[in-house]
């Protein structure tokens, strides 16, 4: 088979590649240039391990549920030759990561002004995201765990998404996350979160504050020799006031930036709309001035790569229409179960079913026990670390008087 031909959708190119899963822009088979959307599938030497599969499918769940116009939308997921994948929304546009890193590269980084409105649409995604409810009408508690530069995108035309819920944190009786697992990038986390506490929206909150500090200052916030270091960086959570070290910066946006990266939850915006709304009044400017200079912004410095979008989507692609989708294949009648797909249920089954349970309830104790061993071991190597040093600075201090 062709490699770029999947299913009735014919692949354009790779997107990105991360850990669990690829994406691709693609397009279905037999429509025209303008209607592109995004192909995600599960890594080919990941395809047959369950709990990736699961991962991959409770990320389906929960995204296609989702409607927010700062949301990437998930169309739905399909099944092809036994694989599973998502077809998305195509966000036409670049990640702040490579907007950061452009901008450095072109003495041409973005205003902090640009930064708190981007900033304030993706906290009114996450509040929407966080207030996700059942058909019953309970909260379903949603924790996004992985708010990080990579995951917030902008389009050409200045419009803000939130993406990738692979990690999400949510009371469904399919992927709970334990107090104890760390998932998502290191210096974005909050301090319960590196801490294996329990978490909720207020995490994402922290998260959403190291990446308002971060573009505004053109500082790293929580970064270090280890991941140790690190994380105790992040526990302490010792933030110095933006406008106290950097002159001219807005003391108001400093407030901001300070209370969403409070130490303790509790202490920070009690929801991301609150942040959102915080933001919008330090602005106090025409929200389409704003979104109209951010679009020039984008046009400016990424107009290689939209004449390299333009080869392959049309000349002046200007992002693309929803595409008419096919059958996505048939999804097995069990969607996100943990037994094989398409497998009748018979007695033998039950019991590799019932065997397999078990091992995978011993593999869980086995993991929780593993991770209260690494915990106390950086706790002990932190605390070894500090005695050194203070030990080395008595040391000192003696030979000095000396």
């Amino acid at each position: 088979m062709d490699d770029s031909q999947f299913g009735p959708f014919r692949l354009l190119k790779k997107i990105a590649e991360g850990g669990m899963a690829v994406t691709y822009l693609a397009r279905v088979a037999d429509q025209p240039k303008g209607h592109e959307l995004v192909i995600k599938r599960i890594l080919k030497s990941l395809v047959k391990e369950n709990q990736f599969r699961d991962m991959f499918l409770e990320e389906a769940r929960i995204a296609t549920t989702l409607l927010h116009p700062q949301i990437v939308e998930t169309y739905g997921v399909g099944f092809v030759d036994d694989e599973h994948y998502l077809a998305m929304e195509y966000v036409w546009g670049e990640d702040l990561r490579h907007i950061a890193e452009r901008g450095i590269k072109s003495s041409n980084f973005m205003k902090k002004q640009h930064v708190a409105f981007i900033v304030a649409k993706a906290a009114a995604g996450l509040h929407y995201f966080h207030n996700k409810t059942n058909k019953e009408g309970q909260s379903l508690k949603l924790v996004h765990r992985d708010v990080s530069p990579p995951n917030l995108m902008l389009t050409y035309d200045g419009q803000i998404k939130v993406i990738d819920f692979g990690i999400v944190k949510a009371q469904t009786e399919h992927m709970k996350i334990r107090p104890g697992q760390l998932k998502g990038k290191f210096s974005y986390m909050s301090p319960e979160q590196v801490q294996g506490l329990e978490v909720d929206h207020r995490s994402d909150i922290f998260a959403l504050g190291t990446i308002l500090y971060e573009l505004t200052t053109k500082r790293r916030l929580f970064k270090a020799d280890s991941d140790i270091l690190t994380i105790k960086m992040i526990s302490d959570a010792k933030v110095n006031a933006p406008h106290d070290s950097i002159f001219g910066y807005p003391e108001e946006l400093s407030r901001i930036v300070q209370r969403a990266l409070a130490q303790y939850p509790e202490d920070r915006y009690e929801n991301a709309l609150a942040l959102h709304d915080d933001l919008m009044q330090f602005l106090s400017e025409d929200v389409k001035t704003l979104s109209k200079e951010i679009e020039f912004y984008m046009q400016e410095v990424f107009a290689d790569k939209i004449q390299e979008l333009e080869t392959l989507c049309g000349q002046n692609y200007a992002g693309p229409s929803k595409p008419k989708l096919p059958e996505l294949g048939e999804t097995p009648k069990n969607f996100g179960d943990k037994t094989t797909q398409n497998e009748p249920e018979n007695e033998t089954n039950s019991e590799e079913k019932e065997e397999k349970e078990e091992k995978e309830e011993k593999e869980e104790k086995e993991d929780e026990l593993l991770v209260k061993k690494s915990s106390s071991t950086y706790l002990f190597l932190v605390i070894l670390l500090l005695i050194v040093l203070a030990t080395l600075a008595i040391i000192g201090k003696i030979f000095f008087c000396a």
